[in-house]
């Protein structure tokens, strides 16, 4: 029999850098348990998911309020022989502390009616307050393992007293790999949004982000936060003159490069809005003929990874955005907002084309970071030979950690 697993997902239905994620995790249980592995996981889409991930999907959001999908997740994860709560980093008080409430009843319940229930490399965002520490604490001891994408997201669980073992791995992401039919569907898209394969291949692409908007360790999602009446903006002017820099420094990439901009929106949710980004910036550019957006979500999760493997390099504040370069064999550069963007390129060697996202803001550290482009496009083949060599071997050991610590699927266990 065919092992049954209920996967929960991260914002996969609306953000391209979660649709990785579990693309790279439904790889890894199918290597574990079987190609023929039953997995079942969550979307606002399903029968688009269906399509793209070759797996079954309930219809419900991944983050579902509704009492409703309550139940018949609690039914499905009754039904199962596993659990597997992936994903990028649910577990974090930056944002807001009511979601690491939310996670904690949901996972305690589904802890009540599997207790094969296993945390799948995730990230342990930035939290600032003991309250958020200990409610990570409660939610993580309720999973039987706990796999994180990085070292240090397990020293912090180590160090906040959890009980549940936990082990280090990488982010599942990597797993991911273009074919070629994806390129030739990916290319027909863009044709018809005006996007020519000659402007493809002679780009920079660019995954940009709203940052400085958030109210720090505040109590309600920012989601939710910014529909109320009486809501102010956090810090507008940062935020504002985020735009306005990156702009400017889009405008010297040009200058330096002479090439075109290729703007690709990671998260299309409303409340993250990067594709209404993507338009600011290129309406704050001088160059802006030579920018082009990529509109709506018609591209699936392989077809993006195709499009990023055209570009000539690319410049991330979204992480996931510079993770697929990275597997592409695109050089990278990425201004990170929270750790997780810096972890992951010193895991790969390349902290010197990292910086944070502060900096920005900061015009005279504009030609740093030029500097730093230029050096990665001289060096764009040694710097990613560097970069599939520790892939390789990052991948092998998601692989072997599974495997080692994961227990064999029910039926290896009823022929023993």
């Amino acid at each position: 029999m065919a092992t049954k697993i209920l996967l929960l997902n991260s914002d996969s239905p609306f953000n391209r850098g979660d649709r990785a994620i579990l693309a790279g995790n439904i790889t890894l249980l199918k290597q574990q348990f079987g190609d023929d592995s039953q997995i079942t996981a969550l979307s606002n889409f399903p029968e688009r998911d269906q399509r793209w991930f070759g797996i079954e999907f309930l219809n419900m959001g991944v983050q579902s309020l509704s009492p409703i999908d309550l139940l018949i997740l609690l039914r499905k994860a009754a039904a199962v022989d596993f659990v597997f709560w992936g994903g990028g980093e649910f577990l974090k008080d930056y944002t807001n502390k009511l979601g690491l409430l939310y996670w904690w009843l949901k996972i305690r319940l589904l802890s009540w009616v599997n207790p094969k229930l296993f945390g799948l490399f995730q990230g342990i965002g930035p939290t600032h307050s003991q309250f958020g520490r200990g409610l990570i604490r409660r939610t993580v001891d309720c999973c039987s393992l706990f796999f994180t994408r990085d070292q240090e997201s397990a020293d912090k669980l180590t160090q906040w007293g959890c009980r549940t073992p936990i082990l280090a791995g990488f982010d599942p992401a990597i797993v991911c790999q273009p074919t070629p039919t994806d390129t030739e569907s990916m290319l027909n898209k863009l044709q018809s949004s005006g996007i020519s394969r000659s402007d493809l291949n002679n780009s920079i692409g660019i995954g940009p982000r709203h940052w400085f908007h958030y109210q720090n360790s505040g109590w309600l999602p920012h989601k939710y936060r910014h529909k109320l009446p009486w809501s102010r903006k956090i810090d507008p002017k940062a935020a504002s003159q985020l735009i306005e820099e990156f702009a400017h420094y889009l405008d010297q990439l040009v200058d330096q490069q002479q090439r075109n901009l290729i703007l690709l929106p990671m998260h299309m949710a409303s409340s993250e809005n990067d594709q209404g980004l993507c338009h600011q910036l290129r309406d704050a550019m001088e160059h802006k003929h030579r920018v082009h957006v990529i509109e709506g979500d018609e591209l699936s999760p392989s077809e993006c990874l195709a499009l990023i493997a055209h570009t000539r390099a690319f410049v991330g504040m979204r992480l996931h955005s510079t993770i697929l370069a990275t597997v592409t064999e695109t050089p990278a550069q990425v201004f990170y907002y929270v750790d997780k963007g810096r972890i992951y390129f010193e895991q790969l060697g390349l902290s010197g084309f990292s910086a944070p996202i502060e900096s920005l803001l900061e015009r005279q550290q504009h030609p740093k970071h030029l500097a730093a482009f230029q050096q990665l496009m001289e060096q764009g083949d040694s710097v990613c030979h560097q970069s599939q060599q520790v892939l390789t071997q990052m991948r092998q050991q998601l692989t072997s950690i599974l495997a080692e610590h994961l227990p064999d699927s029910p039926t290896t266990e009823q022929h023993r």
